[in-house]
């Protein structure tokens, strides 16, 4: 994730459904960020490319060296949307399981995906508690910053 003038852009491992999925969540029950723009293959500077590979760039408890192929000087996915705040933490306690619960829900419903229910895929924008990351779906937990 990248921060630039108050706008965050994820690039790198977005799947092509996530935006999708994140753009729905945010019109129908609007708990999630709106999806500014989204494209799957963007030419970025290899330093970008570079830091964000997996094999290169950022490590990841997700893959191990051998099941990795090298993203430098790839074109990659770009998904572009405002920039979100951590939640508060009583918030969290009050209100996010419903809320997680209500999303996981409607989102394998209608898409029949399954989301990662943990407390570090909320988000909070304008006192509003959101859910993110709607392309990990079942996956270990990674730190992004």
């Amino acid at each position: 994730m990248y921060e630039v003038s108050d706008t965050a852009i994820k690039i790198g491992c977005v799947d092509d459904n996530e935006p999708l999925i994140q753009q729905w969540i945010y019109e129908t029950h609007a708990r999630a960020l709106p999806v500014w723009a989204y494209q799957q293959e963007v030419s970025l500077p290899r330093v970008v490319t570079y830091e964000v590979c997996p094999r290169h760039g950022y490590p990841s408890e997700l893959w191990s060296p051998s099941s990795i192929s090298c993203h430098c000087n790839e074109t990659l996915a770009a998904l572009v949307m405002p920039v979100a705040e951590i939640p508060d933490i009583q918030t969290l306690v009050d209100d996010g399981e419903s809320i997680f619960q209500t999303v996981y829900d409607a989102v394998y419903s209608k898409f029949g995906v399954s989301l990662d229910l943990h407390s570090r895929n909320m988000i909070s924008l304008q006192g509003r508690l959101l859910v993110c990351d709607f392309g990990d779906t079942n996956s270990k937990l990674v730190s992004l910053w």
